[in-house]
């Protein structure tokens, strides 16, 4: 029974560590295929193409907070902060680089900049859940 249990822990933490990685593909992937429909210079398709380089972001933010846990669902605020946000804003940057190398796609600092806005919101979304549970008495199933 405790080879269970400890085998479901390491496919666990494995698995907390893919998750973000396979996201950042993801928007890589789609980023570069040209398929977000929203195109053109119109400052509400530019407003919208910069809310989805922040929501993405975020959610890689979250995702790379739950990965660098040191216990699987106990996020350090404190400690996690620097290298949550590190990580991705250098899956951000390897995103903006590789859009160089793609015909038609320029990498643009303001994007780096939108992407580290999503980092820190995604970690400040992590942060309020945690208090909000704590507060309400409920378990955050993981984010805490």
């Amino acid at each position: 029974m405790v080879a269970i249990r400890s085998g479901y822990r390491i496919v666990a933490r494995a698995c907390d560590w893919l998750l973000p990685f396979l996201w950042v593909g993801a928007i890589m992937v789609v980023g570069n295929a040209n398929v977000v429909p929203v195109r053109g210079t119109e400052p509400l398709a530019l407003f919208f193409r910069k809310l989805i380089h922040v929501a993405a972001y975020a959610f890689v933010s979250m995702l790379f907070s739950r990965a660098l846990a040191p216990q699987r669902g106990r996020i350090s605020l404190g400690l996690g902060i620097a290298p949550a946000i590190g990580l991705t804003v250098a899956s951000g940057g390897l995103d903006e680089w590789q859009q160089a190398l793609v015909p038609g796609r320029a990498p643009r600092l303001s994007d780096m900049g939108f992407d580290t806005v999503g980092a820190v919101l995604g970690f400040w979304w992590i942060a309020r859940y945690r208090r909000y549970s704590a507060r309400e008495g409920a378990s955050a199933q993981g984010w805490e």
